[in-house]
């Protein structure tokens, strides 16, 4: 299992989840004020539950995405403090 996920940025930031344990992975860039600043949370709802978060120039990570090289990575929760509950796909 890899322990980093590069995502793709418009903006040319350098922007990853690391994984921290567990199922949990964590959102860090080269401009974590930048990217806390400016990022968006978008709720559900019920106004409690993240479904998706936006940082500047991307990517827009909902619940459900599929990510890295070969797309086994599933995106199964959006917690706060731009932790990610992810579920690895067994080949």
């Amino acid at each position: 299992m890899e322990t980093e996920i590069k995502l793709f940025n418009r903006d040319g930031g350098d922007l990853r989840l690391r994984y921290i344990g567990g199922k949990y992975w964590i959102f860090v860039s080269d401009r974590p004020e930048y990217f806390e600043r400016y990022g968006r949370f978008i709720l559900g709802p019920d106004n409690k539950t993240i479904e998706s978060f936006d940082p500047p120039g991307g990517p827009f990570i909902s619940i459900g995405d599929r990510l890295g090289k070969d797309k086994k990575y599933l995106v199964t929760r959006i917690l706060g403090n731009l932790v990610f509950e992810i579920t690895v796909k067994e080949e």
